[in-house]
């Protein structure tokens, strides 16, 4: 294989975080360090206590998770434009009734189901409440190992 065609191998580096009911081991290789740096930066804290505090769910100022949007109720004037394209209505209006619902429940659910998710994956900067800083969905590839065990707690007396 050409010298210019060859893959870069991929130093392994584990770092294993302690939790109060188990550990996590994480692959820090030079690409997840780029990945953390501007995170960690904005938390002004060293990738490794990045992925510390990240581990134990720890990180200053993160929004507190809102109820999820899909369970609450349609709000009053929320209405999908579908513009001009009446294919683009029709198969929205299939989908629907093929759902059992109406097409503006239907938008809500799509709408209300892609915001949850984005929140789910947001690391807010700590500086400025409600921005987010990073998508911690990058980070799965680099876990190598995580166990948890039950916490014992101790039956009423």
């Amino acid at each position: 294989m050409p010298k210019n065609k060859r893959k870069r191998a991929t130093r392994s580096n584990p770092v294993r975080i302690e939790l109060e009911n188990g550990y996590q081991v994480w692959n820090l290789t030079a690409g997840f360090r780029r990945t953390l740096q501007p995170i960690a930066a904005a938390f002004s804290v060293s990738v490794e206590e990045f992925l510390r505090l990240y581990s134990r769910a720890e990180l200053p100022g993160q929004e507190m998770r809102q109820p999820n949007l899909e369970r609450l109720p349609i709000p009053a004037g929320f209405a999908l434009n579908a513009g001009n394209n009446p294919d683009l209505t029709a198969r929205i209006a299939r989908a629907a009734a093929f759902s059992g619902r109406t097409v503006q429940a239907l938008a809500w659910d799509a709408v209300s189901g892609f915001v949850t998710c984005c929140e789910d994956d947001m690391i807010f900067d700590p500086r400025r409440p409600g921005a987010p800083v990073g998508d911690e969905v990058a980070f799965g590839k680099f876990l190598l190992e995580s166990r948890r065990w039950p916490v014992v707690t101790k039956a009423a007396a």
